[in-house]
């Protein structure tokens, strides 16, 4: 959804009192493929640094050229939760968000009484 239609949802779901969160499987989905490819990006980048090192030891001459600054790239979130929009209401989830939120206000397992903190 566009931000204007999560606007006009938010302002449904208020004026008929009704508690409200958006989330994206998309979204989710696009953040976690970003993360593993991050991650498989710094898997390649370790074993370069090893193979480097391996190839350095064995070198006859002991100077190497090889700068860690070479393989920093900028990292781009598709973190949903790191939107622009000013307005709370309209802000997307992100997978965790909506875990933590189901365990906050999930009623407690039958039988159970509710954690109280003093």
């Amino acid at each position: 959804m566009t931000l204007e239609q999560r606007k006009g949802w938010a302002d449904w779901f208020e004026g008929q009192g009704i508690r409200f969160a958006f989330y994206s499987a998309r979204l989710a989905k696009e953040a976690m493929e970003t993360s593993n490819e991050e991650e498989e990006k710094e898997d390649s980048v370790e074993e370069a640094e090893e193979l480097a090192e391996q190839i350095d030891d064995l070198s006859i001459d002991a100077t190497s050229d090889i700068s860690d600054d070479s393989m920093d790239e900028p990292q781009i979130s598709h973190d949903p939760s790191q939107s622009t929009d000013i307005d709370p209401r309209t802000r997307i989830l992100t997978v965790h968000e909506l875990q933590s939120l189901f365990l906050r206000e999930s009623p407690p397992p039958k039988g159970r009484s509710p954690l109280i903190l003093i």
